[in-house]
């Protein structure tokens, strides 16, 4: 079973290159990073500074793997939303 309690020694998370990710896929950031969850300007945030909160990160890692398909992750927000949480990330 994968630790991902430390992403710094977990090599799929740590040096991810979000940009990169995204930008393979063809997406704006408010396209790419609405479905962690994530605003567009933390999303450029994370571009930026190369790392994201590790539940993100996870999710990110999950979803380009192939791991965690579209609809669950928007069943996640669909979820979180109608029983009053926020399922936005803040940076």
């Amino acid at each position: 079973m994968k630790d991902f309690s430390h992403p710094e020694k977990n090599p799929a998370l740590s040096g991810m290159n979000f940009r990169q990710l995204r930008l393979q896929r063809g997406e704006t950031q408010t396209q790419f990073w609405q479905r962690f969850g994530v605003s567009q300007s933390c999303g450029s945030r994370i571009e930026k500074a190369g790392s994201a909160p590790l539940s993100v990160a996870m999710l990110v890692s999950l979803y380009v793997s192939g791991s965690v398909p579209e609809h669950l992750l928007q069943q996640v927000m669909d979820i979180c939303s109608k029983r009053g949480g926020n399922p936005h990330i803040m940076c």
